[in-house]
């Protein structure tokens, strides 16, 4: 699904929409490893809103973005500035090798990120550029995403099947060999009551790849 959505022309932004703890942020990490591999020379960029202190800031997502997207461009001094200047800064990045974006927990950006209404993040993305978003439902944020022209490709985010289950622990252990990639070990994960939700799933297989 994630390499379909990288291949697709009319639809650039994926929306993945669900409640507060259903796996959200777990699937994002899991996308950005899995383009990691599927696309080694694009750049990536991934910001998890609330995750530090000051992450929720618009100005610092904005500014980080362009530091490593567009390092070679000179860094707008004005929030106004950078958010003018987003989409020929990503038509760069894109121009250069391509770039994809992922931010998870948009909505708990601050509220001058809600009064720039997304300006920063074209609606349609430059060519080469693909960004993947995720926001708990009925948010203003929310909102905002599923008025735009063109539309973005939505993605509920809730209890994963077993073939989704399996394919997020074989993403995530993805180059490990031994006991620990054996296929009934995998099976006894996914049978497991909490591998239903991504984000238990996820910090399940962090622990293991320790053990």
């Amino acid at each position: 699904a994630l390499a379909a959505f990288l291949a697709e022309r009319e639809h650039r932004v994926l929306v993945l929409e669900g409640e507060a703890g259903a796996g959200k942020s777990a699937l994002i990490s899991a996308c950005a490893r899995s383009v990691a591999e599927l696309l080694p020379h694009a750049k990536l960029f991934y910001h998890f809103v609330g995750a530090a202190p000051g992450s929720t800031d618009l100005v610092r997502l904005l500014r980080r973005m362009w530091l490593e997207l567009a390092p070679g461009q000179a860094l707008p001094p004005t929030e106004e500035a950078l958010v003018r200047g987003a989409r020929d800064m990503l038509a760069h990045a894109g121009r250069e090798g391509g770039a994809v974006i992922f931010i998870d927990a948009l909505n708990q950006l601050d509220d001058d990120a809600e009064q720039a209404q997304l300006q920063w993040l074209p609606a349609s993305l430059p060519f080469c550029v693909r960004c993947v978003v995720s926001v708990i439902g009925g948010t203003k944020h929310h909102d905002m995403l599923l008025s735009r022209t063109p539309s973005p490709l939505r993605l509920p985010v809730g209890e994963l099947d077993h073939v989704a289950r399996e394919q997020l622990v074989r993403t995530s252990w993805s180059g490990l060999g031994g006991a620990i990639s054996d296929d009934r070990c995998i099976a006894t994960l996914v049978a497991k009551d909490g591998a239903r939700n991504a984000l238990w799933l996820v910090s399940a297989c962090e622990e293991l790849k320790v053990m």
